[in-house]
């Protein structure tokens, strides 16, 4: 019986000096002051889609049509196919994932495509105890130069 009340003992003694430790100042992010850190600003969820701006040049052209690859334009499936009638579109993106997107420019004779592609992905903080998300904007320039 002596034996399991030192251990107890024992337990207890480390339980306690590893809270003390664990309220410390020093156990949190050191930019931030966790004692009055304002969590209006932080999202805790991890978002699940984001916005994506698509950029065309509409000067010459009525209409551009255009596909979004999920994945590289290798080895990507296409799961939207659309026109664009105005030099902004955005389409809200599961993520993370990586997309690709192709335009389709007549002119004249010619057929002149633009690819551009990104990496949609949330960042995440650590903020006193908690995880704090932001979802950046992304963009993808189809436009001619």
């Amino acid at each position: 019986m002596d034996v399991i009340i030192k251990k107890i003992s024992a337990i207890a003694i480390l339980l306690i000096l590893a809270s003390t430790y664990a309220c410390t100042e020093d156990f949190y992010d050191d930019e931030v002051d966790c004692r009055s850190y304002n969590y209006n600003d932080c999202n805790t969820l991890e978002p699940i889609d984001a916005n994506i701006d698509l950029l065309f040049t509409m000067k010459g052209n009525q209409s551009v049509p255009f596909e979004i690859i999920e994945g590289k334009i290798e080895d990507g499936k296409t799961i939207i196919y659309d026109t664009a009638r105005t030099s902004k579109i955005t389409y809200i993106m599961a993520i993370p994932n990586y997309y690709t997107v192709k335009a389709e420019y007549k002119i004249g004779d010619k057929t002149v495509y633009a690819v551009d592609g990104v990496d949609m992905k949330a960042k995440s903080t650590q903020r006193c105890d908690s995880v704090c998300w932001e979802i950046p904007s992304f963009k993808l320039d189809l436009t001619l130069q």
